[in-house]
């Protein structure tokens, strides 16, 4: 398994006469159906509601919170310049809108995405007669290489969430796949001078608790085998608050969450931390571990200024 946040959702956003069909149609063909793509969701309903006045907008923008700080969602924009969508109008009309009710659609379309485009999950495509023909591969990239960064590429990405949601994004969520040799995991975050104490303690304790339940060191007296059990287990009221392993099928999912990050200074460190801690803890068990997945909630992404 190779590492890095796969994309579990691709939602496709625009006015009517955009181009949204087509682009589903080519990167499904482009990608073998990689990823979940969805014709229209939360931007469109939002957009719509404003449109129709329909009373629900607060829905919409609360749906569409909860989505921009999922790490493994995406957003493509698409706004086609108005000379090309009237001439699409014309060229193939639409069984809904005139052309007049178009135009309004595309002018709320237009203002809620200038407020979308600065976030590090939704791509902005501004569709011309001059590159529309290319405009699949373009999302076909963007997407492919998203899903290849590393630890790193993670956090400055949650940094620019916390960023976009004035300095504070509550309940950011992430699935990140750690490949096999572990090279996310950094040793040498161990001796980060700010946090070196406060790893070694956390280190210390999550692998004391995995040995001694293994070796039946706990209230029940019962050796844990590590294919079943739910004991392994860190928590503390710190900002690392919860470290989870549970090993089922083949698959080491360790849930961790983080009560409150610094995103800006500390999160690389917390990532590449826990990582290089899954390590040493596989170290200990004794399993067949065929993929390696860390879930992990942060309640409080922000930055200090």
């Amino acid at each position: 398994m190779t590492k890095g946040s796969k994309i579990h959702t691709v939602c496709i956003e625009g006015p009517d006469l955009s181009g949204k069909t087509s682009l589903y149609r080519d990167l499904h063909k482009m990608s073998n159906f990689r990823w979940n793509i969805q014709d229209r969701a939360e931007v469109s309903m939002l957009a719509f509601s404003n449109f129709y006045k329909r009373g629900d907008a607060q829905r919409w923008k609360d749906s569409l919170s909860d989505r921009l700080k999922d790490m493994n969602h995406r957003y493509v924009l698409m706004l086609p310049n108005r000379d090309l969508l009237t001439s699409r109008y014309y060229d193939r009309g639409d069984e809904i809108h005139t052309l007049e009710s178009l135009s309004a659609t595309y002018d709320i379309f237009e203002s809620t995405f200038q407020k979308l485009a600065d976030h590090p999950n939704v791509l902005f495509v501004n569709v011309t007669y001059e590159n529309q023909a290319s405009v699949a591969k373009t999302v076909f990239e963007w997407l492919r290489e998203s899903e290849e960064e590393d630890l790193c590429g993670l956090s400055n990405r949650i940094v620019q969430v916390a960023k976009y949601f004035s300095n504070e994004a509550i309940g950011v969520q992430v699935q990140y796949d750690l490949d096999e040799d572990y090279t996310d995991a950094d040793p040498s975050v161990l001796t980060y001078e700010l946090e070196a104490e406060y790893y070694q303690g956390i280190r210390s304790q999550f692998i004391r608790k995995i040995t001694k339940e293994i070796a039946g060191e706990n209230e029940y007296r019962s050796a844990q085998n590590p294919l079943t059990t739910r004991r392994f287990v860190y928590a503390h009221d710190s900002c690392i608050s919860l470290v989870n392993c549970l090993i089922r099928d083949g698959v080491m999912n360790v849930f961790v969450c983080l009560r409150s990050s610094n995103t800006r200074d500390t999160l690389s460190y917390d990532l590449r931390f826990i990582a290089n801690l899954i390590s040493e803890a596989e170290t200990f068990i004794d399993a067949d571990i065929e993929r390696r997945v860390l879930n992990v909630q942060i309640h409080s992404a922000h930055i200090i200024n």
